[in-house]
This record gives structure tokens, sequence and C-alpha cells, in this order.
């Protein structure tokens, strides 16, 4: 039976954008929006304050201080998700936000103010005792302003019986969805704990919506779990080379009155590529085995897809024996990939195919033609690391083999005298 999928479309007005946010629980829905509106807010603080540039000049000078911290962003991505809290806390997730009392905010008709409007005399007892016909125009101003009060008194107190039975329902309606939600997550928490693929599948990408990633680049993350070897494979949808920020400063040109940006080259650019994204790949990874416990995950396979089919074009698979001792924070991001037996072709921005070491339950992408594809790093084969034990075995296969064919050979000469072996 198909998983059930939760949706939840948001907005951003200012911006004028519009996204809808998939989940495989409610939870995982919640998450990934909050996380989405958040960076909108950012990008759109950052739009109104360009808005107020009035001159070229400074406008340039905004814009090149944005275009630097974009790129150092990039480059520090795995330092900033190394130094956060990657653990995930159950009890955060609940929904447990009160609702506002009820407050009704329209002021009460006051019969002062009715009098005053309707201009209602103030009693004279010397000018009604003189002038007779100035009481009895007093009297029946009043009553038409008591009327008058009455009425707005009745209309004050439907109005607030109204607006507090549309409150009563809305809190109601409210706690309900409350309940359901948190029932949601006890639910969850209980499947992850049951190893329900759907749930820890929907775990790590609640744990991968949490890594602090620039707002410049759009990363999406999908994730498959195996539950007969604790396997998760993450699939990394990333940024295409045209995708990536990679204008360095804009330059103010002053005689045709115009801001022209200036991009890093491509000897730079190409680095700066693969650095990024095997950071991304890194931090994912290092997030998977912080926030999941062993007993659901002992092996993360990731694959950095990009392009407009899906390609894969660099992969790895690594248990937490291999993962835990590597120093992610003292290597250079293309070591530590290494370290962990990934495949990949340099430059990473060819975007050539390579044979995913960890393939998805339901792939994101199609399975190429396994000629077409590259199955070692760097296009050349690299020795996967020692195990130990594996020369006694070798050497024992080897003597096996040797005694195998020396038996083969005396056998074919009977009569010469028994073998002792």
């Amino acid at each position: 039976m198909a998983q059930k999928v939760y949706k939840r479309t948001i907005t951003n007005k200012h911006l004028g954008v519009q996204r809808t946010i998939t989940g495989g629980s409610p939870l995982e829905t919640r998450i990934k929006a909050e996380s989405q509106l958040a960076k909108w807010a950012r990008q759109e603080k950052l739009h109104k304050e360009r808005e107020r540039f009035d001159s070229l000049k400074e406008l340039a000078e905004f814009d090149t201080r944005q275009a630097e911290h974009a790129v150092k962003a990039c480059y520090s991505i795995l330092k900033i998700n190394l130094c956060s809290d990657g653990k995930l806390d159950w009890a955060s997730f609940y929904h447990d936000r009160l609702l506002p009392p009820f407050v009704f905010k329209e002021h009460p008709p006051r019969y002062e103010q009715v009098a005053r409007e309707m201009r209602v005399p103030r009693k004279g007892f010397f000018s009604e005792l003189i002038f007779p016909s100035a009481r009895k125009k007093r009297l029946a101003l009043e009553e038409a302003a008591r009327v008058a009060f009455e009425e707005q008194m009745r209309n004050y107190n439907a109005n607030k019986e109204s607006a507090q039975t549309s409150y009563e329902a809305q809190r109601a309606a409210f706690m309900n969805e409350q309940s359901e939600f948190n029932r949601s997550v006890d639910q969850l928490q209980l499947d992850v704990e049951k190893g329900q693929p759907y749930a820890v599948a929907s775990l790590a990408r609640i744990a991968l919506a949490g890594l602090e990633l620039p707002d410049e680049i759009k990363v999406d993350f999908d994730a498959h779990y195996h539950g007969t070897e604790k396997l998760i494979v993450i699939s990394g949808i990333l940024p295409a080379p045209l995708e990536m920020p990679r204008i360095v400063r804009y330059e103010y040109q002053e005689e045709e009155n115009g801001i022209l940006p200036v991009e890093m080259g491509q000897d730079s650019f190409e680095p700066y590529y693969e650095s990024t994204l095997l950071q991304i790949a890194l931090s994912a990874v290092q997030r998977i085995f912080t926030s999941i416990p062993d007993r659901q995950i002992h092996i993360v396979g990731f694959n950095g897809l990009t392009g407009a089919g899906k390609s894969c074009i660099f992969t790895c698979k690594t248990s937490r024996d291999l993962f835990n001792p590597a120093d992610l924070a003292r290597h250079a991001p293309g070591m530590s990939f290494q370290a962990m037996q990934g495949v990949m072709v340099r430059p990473l921005t060819g975007l050539t195919p390579v044979e995913p070491l960890a393939w998805p339950a339901n792939p994101t992408f199609l399975r190429p033609a396994s000629g077409t594809i590259i199955t070692e790093p760097d296009g050349r084969c690299q020795a996967a690391a020692y195990q130990s034990g594996e020369i006694k075995n070798a050497a024992n296969a080897l003597l096996v083999g040797l005694l195998d064919q020396l038996e083969q050979d005396l056998s074919k000469r009977p009569g010469d005298g028994d073998v002792v072996h």
C-alpha cells in the first residue's frame, strides 16, 4: 500500500512565490514548510533593504557584500553544520502553542456619548420654569437617546455573543488540530522505534531540513529506508553549475550609469562547485548519523543528483564505523569523500554520471545503461580500505587453490604410490 503524502501550500506575497510542500508525515511537512518560510522571510528582508537604495553606486556596494557573503557561506557549509547541534528532540516537535484568550475589541456604547451625538440639552431649572416647552423638548430628546442607546447596547451584546461563539468554534478546531498533530508525532516516534520504513525515512528528511545551507542555493532531499540492512539512502537534489552563486562582485560603471556583475573564472569555479556539493553531502551524512540512533541506521548512502534528468554525479556509501573516525573539520571535503570510498569524476562541473553505490527503493531518477556509467573515483580504480584479515584470507585461498591443482595432477597418474597430504 502506498504511503500517504501530506501537503501544505505556502506563499510569500512580497516575493511573489508559492510552493507546495510534501512530506511523509505531518511533522515533516510542517518542519519543511517552516524552514522554507524562514528562508523567504530572510530573502524578503534583503529585498526590502535593496529597494531603499537610490544610488547605483551604493547598490553595487550592497550587492557586492551579498555576493561575497554567498560565496563565503558556500565554503563554510560543513564547518557551520559540524558546530550545530543536530540531535532531534521529540518534545520540541509537539504543537503546544496556546490560542490567545478571547478579547472583544469593540467598545460598549455609553449613554452620555449617545446623548451628546443627539444633542440632548442639559436640565436647566430656571429656563424650564420660565419656558415649559424647553422641558418638554428635553424629555423627548432624552427618551429618544435612551431608545437609541438601548438599541446600540443590544447590537453590542449580539456582536459580542457572536464573536464569542466564533472564538469558541475556532478554539475547538484549534485544540482538535493540535491534538491530532501531537498524536501524529507520537505515532511517528513509535513507528521509528519499530523501524517502519516510512517513519525512519521521514525522520531522516526532518533531520536534513534542519541543515544550515545558504539561502542562495536550492537543495532538496529525499530518503528511502532499507530496514533489513539498516540502510538509509539519501538523494540530494543539488544545484547545477549555472544555478550556483558565482558572482564575486558588482562594478558600478559611471559612464554607462549601470552595474556590471563579475563572475569567478572557471579555474576557480570548478573547485568551488565541487567543495560546495561535497560539503552538503558530508553534512547530510553527519546529520543522519548524529540524529538517528544506531539501532535504526547502520549505513548511509548518498547520491548527489542534478540536472533536468536528475543525473547522479557523485555517490558514496558508508557505515558508522567508517564514518565516525573521519575528522571532517580537519580534512578537505574531497579527502573526506575519498575516505568514505566516494565515487565521482572530476571536474564535477562536467556532470559525468556515475553508478550509485546505493539505490533507493523507489528511485527519483532513471537508472541509465550501465555501459555509460563511471564506477571508479576520478575515473580510475581506487583500492578499498584494508580490512583486518584480508591477507590471511587471500593466502588461505591461494594455498587451497594450489593444493587442489596438485591433487588433480596426481590423480591423472595412478599407480605411482600413495600421496601424503
